[in-house]
């Protein structure tokens, strides 16, 4: 192969060792090749919320702290039955009772028994989270640990994704073999890169219009959530014209 053009030249050699940092001389072919990188994104609003949620209470005896504990419970049960949460998609962990101390003048002293319970809840109406929300805050949960988005169809946007990061593989090498004067020929190794994360979306309540007639509350609106793909791809280069 005779490269008279130095520009060409350096570009082939390019190609001949990109990513050898990272992946090993012998998954390139002897000839002529080029390798990139694609990605690929998309975005949608996740359609499940997965609440976990957690309530204690300290009394002078487990019973009495119990008590207080179911009632709260039960408050939380039926503000997600009013929401549209079905039984099947609500989870309540074992009571645990622990005692609960407080130290004066150097010494531990038991001030009662904290009772403490988890709840889990699975939201597929998402319009309703604001409202659910609040009324979780109204009985008295105790702490809200930690708040999930999902996506019911997760393969398919996955899959999407990853058909956009081959296009842009195909697209940016065939930018780069025009560049060269020649084509690509056949794939000759695609590679998924394992280390990506799909991006959360942020729960926030719109900003009000006008101050003035807004109501107390302005609703609550979910963000999309970004499925990212990522992948190399080996092209064969047509060196008849090189």
């Amino acid at each position: 192969m005779k490269l008279t053009n130095p520009i060409a030249a350096c570009l082939v050699l390019l190609a001949h060792f990109a990513f050898l940092g990272n992946v090993q001389a012998k998954d390139f072919p002897a000839q002529p090749h080029i390798s990139v990188t694609g990605e690929g994104e998309v975005e949608v609003s996740p359609d499940i919320i997965r609440l976990q949620l957690q309530v204690w209470k300290t009394g002078k005896s487990a019973a009495d702290a119990k008590r207080e504990v179911d009632t709260i419970t039960a408050k939380l049960f039926a503000s997600a039955t009013k929401f549209g949460v079905k039984t099947e998609d609500i989870s309540a962990g074992r009571i645990n009772v622990n005692p609960e101390y407080e130290w004066r003048e150097g010494k531990r002293y038991t001030v009662g028994q904290r009772v403490q319970r988890s709840v889990d809840f699975t939201i597929r109406d998402t319009s309703s989270y604001g409202d659910l929300l609040d009324e979780l805050v109204d009985a008295e949960v105790t702490r809200i640990g930690s708040t999930q988005f999902d996506i019911s169809d997760m393969e398919a946007q996955q899959t999407k994704a990853m058909i956009s990061a081959l296009e842009n593989a195909k697209a940016k090498a065939t930018l780069m073999a025009e560049a060269l004067g020649t084509k690509l020929g056949a794939v000759y190794r695609i590679q998924e890169n394992i280390n990506q994360r799909n991006t959360q979306p942020v729960m926030y309540r719109a900003a009000a219009m006008d101050s003035a007639e807004a109501a107390p509350e302005a609703p609550m609106h979910l963000g999309t959530q970004k499925v990212n793909r990522n992948v190399e791809v080996v092209f064969y280069l047509d060196s008849q014209n090189l």
